[in-house]
């Protein structure tokens, strides 16, 4: 259950947020204070750490024969291994979106862009998932007698 597009989504999407939350700290340094300055830096680091350590656990185990992870694919790609970098990653996402919309005085234009994000993520996710949810072994599909 993949999706090519999502995919690319969230690859080109990481690499801009990563790449451009260094460059919205330095530039507007005066906009937001110390503290919430702070909290960003710890997220961004929060977040390289958090996949820098899943990248060398993946490469330090030998998977043999093991389909998942394998030896030709070895990282932890796993959502719920992926879940504690999350939080730290939404929060300079929200705040790359809010920089990069700052440039207008118009606060819609940020909502905006916000809300086609989130709206497109969910209807690729809905799309993914499809085949699960009309699968007859699901919780859908329980018997209720």
């Amino acid at each position: 259950m993949a999706s090519p597009f999502a995919d690319a989504f969230y690859w080109i999407a990481t690499a801009l947020v990563v790449l451009a939350i260094p460059l919205c700290l330095l530039a507007q340094g005066q906009r937001i204070g110390r503290s919430e300055q702070l909290i960003l830096w710890a997220a961004l680091l929060s977040f390289l750490s958090i996949v820098a350590f899943l990248v060398v656990l993946s490469i330090s185990f030998d998977f043999g024969n093991c389909p998942y992870p394998s030896r030709e694919h070895p990282y932890f790609t796993s959502g719920r291994l992926l879940n504690a970098a999350a939080v730290p990653f939404f929060l300079i996402f929200v705040y790359v979106i809010d920089c990069l919309g700052g440039w207008t005085k118009r606060e819609w234009i940020r909502w905006a862009l916000l809300g086609v994000i989130a709206l497109g993520l969910t209807i690729s996710q809905l799309n993914v998932n499809a085949p699960a949810f009309a699968s007859r072994y699901n919780f859908f599909h329980r018997p209720t007698h």
